[in-house]
């Protein structure tokens, strides 16, 4: 008994998550370290053994603390049940939560299980994602209503919807300056969540109150302008009330470039706070540019020629700032571990010339590259000093690193992208005799891509140096992949492989 509570103790501190366990008299019975450090605990609160302290400690630090309470409560009056949420700190973090009742034999009940895990960022890297998938979606959409509208108020109709329809946000309005004494803003399209919107609030481009806000200040200035939050932003008082009905926390408004006489400004609502990060806004001033031209196209009804190639053009500038964006979060990724700083990279460079000894078409390299680039991107759920420990792993901890194939698809599986990224990742450590994990697929269930990247992975792991042992070499690297060469390993990604180091001088820079 005293080798299974060891066993088990062990088991609980190598958690991931925090754990905490509280019997059916309210008694804390047991908790981990992880549990004081993800919910910041206070050490004596926790000796102190109590669950009701606990809670009401708890209740100050959750965004909603009387929906955690009755959550909490629910489940203590209703034993047999599970429950796994997520739930927002007061401190901007999330955690997500996962419960469970602890049952023995004859389904006696001992008690209950909680475990919580901080998910902050990781949902910021998917937040981000998602924002700029969803401007990238906007954008191509609204792109083909650019190249087929017929009249000008067809196109605008196009727009606004698109944005809604296609890019998920609330609501999109565009309107002209009029050259009145009061500086009127008049709505001439609009589509979203609340049709009455417009009908019960006034805007203007006077520096006036009614003109200081996003819309009037786009057209005053001529540039963009961002509101992230509209109950603390105060030059939104005057529309605070209505937009707050339709459910609006977040706008953007962009000035229109043509050559009218009165200027135009498209404005967008989100539903969410701070919705419009760096890459979303670079990407909808984009759309308000070629917005502009669109215009100016329908009404000459000349030059569609050189806009369709400018669509393209900016098509090819939109797929690289995404890409940009993606690699940036894998550096950061990187930062946590000193001593495998730039294997990500360096396995895109090497997975990118694999792909064109093969010949692959210029798609495929490009969703190996930027696949290659993120690749462990699911170690952001691994503690730092597992990923730096300079001796052996144990068993615990080597399946705590196992998972971060897993995790790095969990986080990328609900972002579209124009490539296969998630599977990558996911199957990166997949070989083709099915001994790889975390799904054991074989031969064609793999990925060509992933293969591909699974050959690099190998080869720049053994030949860089690693926390608990020295750099093994290029020539130790390339007998590895030769021996699992159609087994383990894709026999055409090794023998590319090979070549590329013994024959046309490639090293990682």
């Amino acid at each position: 008994m005293e080798y299974k509570n060891s066993v088990l103790s062990t088991q609980q501190e190598a958690s991931l998550d925090g754990i905490l366990l509280v019997d059916d008299n309210g008694k804390i019975v047991s908790h981990n370290r992880r549990f004081i450090e993800v919910m910041q605990v206070p050490e004596a609160l926790a000796a102190a053994g109590r669950d009701e302290p606990m809670l009401q400690f708890a209740m100050q630090q959750y965004a909603e603390p009387e929906a955690f309470l009755a959550r909490v409560r629910h489940l203590y009056a209703h034993k047999e049940e599970t429950s796994h949420e997520e739930i927002r700190m007061k401190d901007g973090r999330t955690i997500e939560r996962y419960s469970a009742p602890v049952v023995g034999e004859n389904a006696k009940y001992y008690g209950r299980v909680w475990y919580f895990r901080d998910i902050t960022v990781r949902k910021r890297i998917q937040e981000l994602l998602e924002h700029a998938n969803r401007a990238l979606r906007t954008l191509s959409a609204c792109k083909a209503a650019l190249v087929h509208a017929l009249t000008e108020s067809a196109l605008l109709d196009s727009v606004c919807r698109l944005i809604v329809e296609k890019g998920g946000y609330r609501m999109a309005w565009i309107g002209i300056a009029e050259q009145d004494q009061d500086r009127t803003i008049r709505a001439v399209k609009e589509f979203g969540d609340d049709s009455h919107y417009l009908a019960s609030v006034r805007f203007n481009w006077a520096d006036t109150a009614l003109g200081r806000g996003p819309t009037g200040a786009a057209i005053r200035t001529g540039t963009v302008q961002i509101n992230q939050n509209l109950l603390t932003n105060s030059t939104l008082a005057p529309w605070r009330e209505a937009a707050q009905r339709c459910g609006f926390q977040a706008s953007i408004a962009l000035p229109i470039k043509n050559a009218s006489a009165s200027p135009l400004v498209l404005t967008i609502y989100a539903g969410e706070p701070d919705a419009f990060g760096h890459d979303e806004v670079v990407m909808l001033g984009e759309l308000a540019d070629e917005l502009g031209y669109g215009i100016e196209a329908v009404r000459t009804r000349t030059d569609r020629d050189r806009i369709a190639l400018e669509n393209l053009r900016a098509d090819a500038a939109l797929r690289k700032s995404l890409e940009d964006s993606i690699k940036a979060i894998a550096n950061t990724v990187e930062l946590r571990d000193s001593y495998t700083a730039g294997h990500q990279r360096r396995v895109a460079q090497l997975a990118v010339a694999i792909a064109r000894q093969l010949k692959l078409s210029e798609d495929t390299i490009h969703s190996i590259d930027l696949a290659a680039s993120i690749h462990d991107l699911g170690k952001i759920s691994i503690p730092a000093e597992i990923l730096v420990k300079p001796s052996k792993l144990s068993n615990i901890e080597f399946q705590l690193v196992k998972g971060h194939s897993q995790a790095g698809y969990d986080i990328l599986k609900d972002i579209t992208f124009p490539w296969p990224i998630a599977p990558i990742v996911w199957q990166h450590h997949e070989r083709l005799d099915g001994s790889g994990y975390p799904q054991g697929l074989v031969g064609d269930q793999i990925l060509l891509q992933a293969r591909i990247v699974a050959v690099a992975d190998v080869v720049e792991a053994i030949a860089s140096h690693r926390p608990y042992r020295a750099a093994l070499g290029i020539d130790a690297a390339l007998a590895e992949i030769k021996r699992g060469s159609g087994t383990a390993f894709d026999s055409a990604a090794v023998d590319a492989c090979e070549h590329l180091f013994t024959t046309a001088g490639f090293a990682f820079s």
